[in-house]
């Protein structure tokens, strides 16, 4: 499982579905699953995956990630956001 921090609510749906529609899927995990502004993506990764699908993947979170809406609970006091997000789902994925 690869948990993905957004922090903020709306944009997690918004990224989960956008993700959905690009044949990904990453389930939205909101609270109260998890605390206040730590709203994440559920991917799940396994070794059925070819590195293909993993490039799509990171290249599809990176490109879509820009695009979501920021609603009014942006992230945690742990500093977490998309662009974090998008670190670490590079990082995932090399």
């Amino acid at each position: 499982i690869l948990p993905l921090i957004l922090g903020d609510d709306e944009a997690t749906m918004a990224l989960s579905h956008s993700l959905e529609e690009e044949g990904f899927l990453a389930v939205a995990i909101r609270p109260p699953t998890v605390p206040e502004g730590t709203s994440r993506l559920r991917i799940a990764l396994s070794t059925a995956h070819e590195d293909g699908e993993l490039a799509r993947l990171s290249e599809t979170v990176i490109r879509l990630a820009g695009k979501v809406p920021q609603g009014s609970n942006r992230g945690s006091n742990r500093g977490d956001s998309i662009g974090g997000s998008q670190r670490d789902a590079k990082r995932a994925t090399s």
